[in-house]
């Protein structure tokens, strides 16, 4: 399984154990994970507003945080080809 995302120097495959290393670490400044199975969740734009007005980061999809035991598990994306967002 990859994960790809794109950064202004182009497009970076994003692969399972780098993303594994991500969530070990959990949510920084840089990093949110957002549920986003059936549909982009409204939250998504908050934190993508956040991250455009500073040094920019990573938003995930498909991920699913549980607060009290501070871990995440992938639940994946539904129709991804739907879903994506992509920057031209």
């Amino acid at each position: 399984m990859n994960f790809s995302f794109e950064y202004e120097e182009g497009e970076h495959k994003m692969t399972d154990i780098e993303l594994l290393e991500i969530l070990k670490i959990g949510e920084t400044v840089d990093v949110e994970c957002k549920e986003g199975e059936n549909k982009i969740p409204n939250s998504l734009w908050e934190s993508y507003s956040a991250m455009a007005n500073t040094n920019g980061g990573i938003i995930i999809l498909g991920i699913k945080e549980n607060k009290s035991k501070g871990t995440f598990e992938v639940q994946g994306v539904k129709n991804i080809d739907k879903r994506c967002i992509r920057r031209r």
